[in-house]
Order: C-alpha cells, then sequence, then structure tokens
C-alpha cells in the first residue's frame, strides 16, 4: 500500500518537476530551407541525455523590407500538439498566405485549412480545406483555386478511400467520378463550354455482384471473401493529385521545425483507389490441394515402381550372368566329357570291332564323318574310321538332336547333352560295349538308340 501511494506521489510531482525545470529560448533561429534567420522564442527542458526537448509554446518570426513570416504552435514533449498558424506576406504579389494546422502528438489530426489572399486579385485567390485522423485524409477536401479556375471537392471514407469526386480543371473541363468500395463505377468528363459529355459505367452484372458480395462480407462474414474470385487491391492516388495535395502544406517547415512526423518523407497520406484483380477462390485453392496431393502421390508410386522395376532388372541381371557362368561351366564340362568320350571309344576298340584295326588321325576324322559335331574339341588322338565307331556316331545323333530342337543353348539342354555324355561314357566303361556296339550298326532312329543305350 505504501508503495503504490508513493508511486501515485512521484506520477504527481513528475510535471512539477519538469516545471520548475523548463527553460526559454529566445534568440535567432535559422530556416535553413528557406535559407532565412529569424528569431524564436519557446520553452524546453533537458532530459537526462542533455538534449532539448521543446515543451510549451513556440513562435517564430522574420522580416525583411515589408515580407514577413510568423509561425505560432504548441509543442508537449517535443511534438507539435493543438493548432499551428503560419503567415507570409510576399509584398511583390500582395499575397498573404495562411496554413492552419491541427496536430495530435505530431501527426496531423483534424481541420486543415489553407488560404491566399491577394490584394492584387481583390480577395481570396486560394482555398484548401480538408480533414486528417492520425496522419490520414478522411471526410471532405475542398480545394478551390480561383485565380486559374481550379476547383476539387472529394469524399473520403475513414480508411482514406475516395467516395466520389467532383474536379473543374482551368474553368473548362469537368470530371465526376463515384466510387463503391474504393472501385470507380462512374466517371464523367463534361466540357463545361460545349456541353458534350463522355461516361463510362461500370454496368458488368458480375462486378457489380462481387462489388455487393465484397461489401456484404466485410460488414459481416469477412472470411467468406476467400469465395469470391475476385479481390480489391488498395492503390495510392496521391501521385494523381500531387499538385494539390502537398502543395502548400509543405509551408508547415517540417524540414526546419521538429515536432511533425513524415510518412515517406510527406506529413500525411491517404487518396486511395481500389483495383479488382482475380484471386484463386477457396474451392480452387482446395482443388489445387488435392491435385498437388494426388500428383505428389502419383510422383511417389512411379517412384517406388521405377525403384522395383530397377531392382527386378538387377536381380534378372544377376541371374543372367549367375546362369552364364554355369552354362560356360557345362559347356566346359560337355566338351571334356565329349573328349573322354572320344578316348574311350580309341581305348576300347577292340571290343567293338571285328574287322582289322584302321585307324585315322582325328582331323581326317572330323572331315570323313559328316554326322560329327564340328564345335567339339575332340580327343587328340586316333579313333576308329567310320562305320566301326557305331557308338560315337549314335552319340553324334543324339546331341544333333537336342541342339536342332533347342535355337538357343540353354542349360536344360547342355545338362541333356551332358547326361547323354555320361550314359556313353558308362557304356564304354562296360563289358556290354560290344553288343550295344554291333546293335547301333546303321541305327539313325533318336528314339531306338535311346531305346537300345537304355537312356530315358
Amino acid at each position: 500500500m505504501k508503495k503504490q501511494i508513493l508511486l501515485i506521489v512521484l506520477t504527481m510531482l513528475s510535471p512539477l518537476t519538469k516545471a520548475q525545470n523548463m527553460k526559454m529560448y529566445d534568440g535567432p533561429f535559422t530556416l535553413e530551407s528557406a535559407g532565412i534567420v529569424g528569431t524564436a522564442k519557446y520553452s524546453y527542458y533537458e532530459n537526462e541525455n542533455y538534449e532539448r526537448v521543446y515543451n510549451g509554446n513556440f513562435s517564430f518570426s522574420w522580416k525583411q523590407g515589408s515580407n514577413t513570416l510568423e509561425v505560432n504552435g504548441k509543442f508537449n514533449n517535443d511534438l507539435r500538439n493543438g493548432l499551428w498558424v503560419f503567415k507570409t506576406y510576399l509584398s511583390a504579389s500582395e499575397a498573404t498566405l495562411i496554413v492552419n494546422a491541427n496536430y495530435k502528438n505530431g501527426e496531423p489530426d483534424g481541420i486543415w485549412t489553407n488560404s491566399i489572399t491577394s490584394t492584387k486579385l481583390k480577395g481570396i485567390a486560394f482555398t484548401d480545406k480538408r480533414v486528417f485522423s492520425k496522419g490520414r485524409l478522411i471526410d471532405t477536401w475542398i480545394y478551390d483555386n480561383q485565380e486559374i479556375k481550379n476547383k476539387l471537392i472529394m469524399k473520403l471514407d475513414t480508411a482514406g478511400f475516395i467516395l466520389e469526386s467532383d474536379y473543374i480543371e482551368l474553368g473548362k473541363i469537368q470530371t465526376i467520378k463515384k466510387y463503391k468500395l474504393g472501385y470507380c463505377t462512374l466517371a464523367v468528363t463534361k466540357n463545361i463550354q460545349s456541353g458534350s459529355s463522355d461516361v463510362k459505367k461500370v454496368e458488368d452484372i458480375e462486378t457489380l455482384s462481387n462489388l455487393s458480395k465484397i461489401e456484404q462480407y466485410v460488414k459481416s462474414n469477412s472470411d467468406s471473401l476467400q469465395d469470391l474470385p475476385i479481390k480489391l487491391k488498395r492503390v495510392t492516388k496521391e501521385n494523381t493529385w500531387y499538385k494539390f495535395f502537398y502543395d502548400p502544406y509543405d509551408r508547415t517547415l517540417v524540414d526546419d521545425i521538429r515536432g511533425a512526423f513524415t510518412y515517406n518523407d510527406k506529413q500525411f497520406y491517404g487518396i486511395y483507389e481500389n483495383e479488382i484483380v482475380k484471386q484463386e477462390t477457396r474451392e480452387q485453392k482446395r482443388l489445387l490441394e488435392e491435385e498437388k496431393t494426388a500428383n505428389a502421390k502419383l510422383l511417389e508410386e512411379k517412384k517406388i515402381a521405377d525403384a522395383k522395376l530397377l531392382e527386378e532388372k538387377r536381380i534378372a541381371e544377376e541371374k543372367r550372368i549367375e546362369e552364364n557362368k554355369i552354362l560356360n561351366e557345362k559347356k566346359s564340362k560337355l566338351t571334356e566329357k565329349t573328349a573322354e568320350l572320344i578316348a574311350l571309344i580309341s581305348e576300347q576298340k577292340d571290343k567293338m570291332i571285328f574287322k582289322p584295326k584302321v585307324y585315322i588321325k582325328i582331323d581326317e576324322f572330323k572331315e570323313y564323318s559328316s554326322t560329327l559335331n564340328q564345335n567339339v574339341v575332340y580327343y587328340k588322338g586316333l579313333v576308329p574310321k567310320k562305320n566301326f565307331d557305331n557308338i560315337y556316331i549314335s552319340y553324334n545323333i543324339l546331341m544333333t538332336n537336342i541342339s536342332t530342337n533347342n535355337s538357343a543353348i540353354t542349360l536344360m539342354s547342355i545338362e541333356k547333352q551332358i547326361e547323354i555324355a555320361d550314359k556313353f561314357i558308362s557304356l564304354c566303361k562296360s563289358e556290354d560295349i560290344k553288343d550295344v556296339n554291333k546293335k547301333l550298326n546303321d541305327i539313325t532312329d533318336v528314339e531306338v538308340i535311346k531305346k537300345i543305350v537304355n537312356l530315358n
């Protein structure tokens, strides 16, 4: 409780402390932007960093011949606050310029007026009245330059969007515009002298309907704005009205007299219109997201399928290499067995024939026997002459039969040939070789040969 009382007391004493530390300045003051030196009088205090903080009344005056400039306003902790009056008299044009600017904590806030009165023009030559809220132009702006006959009346909403405007240029051309939600729905251009006019009006039913829906949704259901195919995009029209918007309010001397906020180097902002731009509706976004998800799924499935196919190809290639390795081993084994068979036939010749021993070299035998398999590496020795080697001829008949019935050399066909070779080698090693050789004489039928040699 004591701490709270102490805090309240300190808060109450703070303004008193400032008041006790207030100082006054009364002396030369330079306006760099105007290139003049006048006299300023203002109160201030210094903060803990010994920086000067303007606080209270401020006045500035300058005079050169009949030309004068006077500024009167008030600061609150280094910020402009309340009414500021800028009054200039130019003897050459016999014109008096007066700007009344209202500020709140350094921001334009309230009514601003500007006028030029000239004795040469016998009265008011120019007036400007506008309303600001926290630096933004709102409400009604009236601009009237009687000297060149330019006149503007513009109404704006609280967000700075134009509601309607009526502009007369040089007393000849009048342009009237009306807006809905900041979007121009009517533009009329008139020639005041001739009476001719050009009217541009938004008549597209869909556009007007969407604008009405936007207006309704903004008030009651902003989430539904996502369901519309269009949206409003804010664009500034400051450049369009630049010569009226900033001049003569640049005369508030923000470059030389502190305490005014600026927005992009300007004291105030506003004058907006809306453009209609297309947007994806919530449903379109949902469909696109579904399509994106579906495409991602298809891509992942394809990725998996490609990986599977690649793996299958790898396995198939490994299998092919292994089968070729086995096939070559079997071929080599068959070659060895064929050579072994020829050698056995040569060694067992006395058991197979009764006629005189007649031998020929293996190269001569290859040419002599039309049924000999030329792809086999044969035994390099002497073999019985044709008509005396029924075993070998029958062997080659069975081998040729397998080769004929198989367009490609396969592991199965090689194994069958090895089986036949083993069978004939076994016969050559048995005591039945002589009888079997005799039975095979001039036999060419495959099935008969298989039966004789007992080969399934």
